[in-house]
């Protein structure tokens, strides 16, 4: 009942504003059904499961006049007869609250000040995405995307568009901690640079400082480091590019809780991420790709901390559709070729190689690689993975994707016994209104 009244008072609440002509509104509505075979990667374990899901996600932006302006995202989520949640409605339906599922959540709730024509501030919880969302994404695949609670400030010049952001990534009781008020906040700068060569599409630049303090309750220690990189992508005579490259260096810090700076642990790591590609645009939209990625990980014999930071990075889009590996201490190659047979029609087949950057490191796991992060200090050979695909778009806004995707472990894995295919199906439908 009290779902259905808060319901009622949202929609009332839409239908006020829009008659006054101050409220827009946008919505998408996903399902999605995934089938994994074998996805323990040995057969005789049997593991072989079949989900249903979708999303409702809801934009609601409002405008009071030219200078104030608010947004919200609300989302809808839910994994059909599943749900970890305590709190059941009936011995056998469940509701699914602890992980998020069943409910009415905000994603974004932030509000715009347009300070100028060319300066605008936000203030409040949304999502930020840098250049192509190799550091910091929306991350829109996923159930809930990414979204920060901070302040982000804009301003627009003839070459260039630089954006400053403040975010609080965490807050923790002072008594976790031996300083008072404990938090973990980023701050940056990007650069999309405008003035630029026809056949440069994106230059970014940007820097980030990403402070965490010490909770001595749980031997957690702070982070004190820098993260700089750089994108440049474009397209000239149908070859396309994007070049992405990031680093960062800094330090672990246990002084506070050990008394002694000798405890603190130096970080450094860096990425770079090639894709290339050409198209055929007389041969039914033929495009052959090139993907080269490779980021820096730890041995067992390093003295700091070389593992690959991500941060807030686009998952999907990158090392794979079958999301079984992550980027830190990987290194992959890919090549992929898609073309279109009909108008709105889309096939392709993507084929991938994994390997360990340093194999007596730790393993990187994906959404869907509980299974592989089991490592064998000797080997590198991660595995395999194939997938073909096809997406199709109707006139009413309907979207489907349909794919089939195979992954065949590699040698890390055969100590372990994990040496069968783990096959995947999954099924998207996907409507805009």
């Amino acid at each position: 009942m009290r779902k259905l009244l808060a319901l009622v008072s949202v929609l009332s609440l839409v239908q006020t504003v829009n008659a006054e002509n101050n409220l827009t509104t946008s919505a998408e509505f996903r399902t999605r059904v995934q089938n994994d075979m074998d996805n323990s990667g040995n057969k005789d374990a049997g593991i072989t499961q079949n989900t249903w899901a979708h999303r409702l996600k809801v934009n609601l932006d409002f405008n009071a006049g030219e200078k104030f302006s608010a947004h919200a995202t609300l989302l809808h989520n839910s994994m059909w007869g599943q749900g970890d949640g305590t709190t059941d409605t009936a011995t056998g339906e469940r509701d699914g609250v602890a992980d998020n599922q069943n409910m009415l959540l905000v994603n974004e709730a932030y509000g715009t000040w347009m300070l100028s024509d060319s300066t605008s501030l936000r203030f409040g919880r949304g999502s930020f995405t840098i250049a192509d969302g190799s550091v910091l994404s929306k991350n829109e695949w996923e159930a809930q995307p990414y979204a920060f609670e901070g302040v982000l400030a804009t301003h627009d010049m003839e070459f260039g568009r630089l954006s400053g952001f403040y975010v609080k990534l965490a807050d923790f009781p002072a008594a976790a901690s031996v300083i008072e008020d404990p938090e973990v906040n980023a701050y940056g700068l990007s650069l999309d640079v405008k003035s630029v060569p026809d056949f440069i599409k994106m230059l970014n630049v940007h820097v980030i400082q990403v402070n965490r303090d010490e909770l001595t309750a749980t031997t957690t220690p702070g982070d004190a480091y820098m993260r700089y990189g750089l994108t440049v992508g474009g397209d000239v005579a149908g070859l396309d590019y994007n070049v992405d490259y990031a680093m960062l260096s800094g330090e672990h810090i246990s002084e506070r809780a050990t008394g002694s700076s000798t405890a603190n642990k130096d970080m450094s790591s860096s990425m770079y991420d090639i894709k290339v590609g050409y198209t055929l645009a007389d041969v039914m939209g033929l495009r052959v790709g090139v993907d080269y990625h490779s980021d820096t990980g730890s041995s067992a014999s390093a003295t700091k901390d070389e593992d690959y930071d991500s941060f807030f990075y686009e998952k999907h889009e990158n090392a794979g559709a079958m999301d079984i590996f992550g980027w830190g201490n990987l290194t992959y190659l890919g090549v992929n070729v898609s073309l279109m047979p009909m108008d709105n029609t889309k096939v392709g087949v993507d084929y991938y190689m994994f390997s360990q950057t340093e194999k007596d490191g730790t393993i990187t796991t994906g959404a869907n690689g509980a299974a592989f992060a089991t490592s064998d200090a000797t080997k590198d050979a991660l595995g395999d993975e194939i997938d073909l695909w096809a997406s199709h778009k109707y006139d009413n806004g309907l979207e489907t994707y349909l794919r089939y995707s195979m992954f065949n472990p590699g040698d890390n894995f055969k100590a372990a016994t994990l040496e069968d295919t783990y096959s995947m199906i999954f099924l998207e439908a996907k409507m805009n209104f």
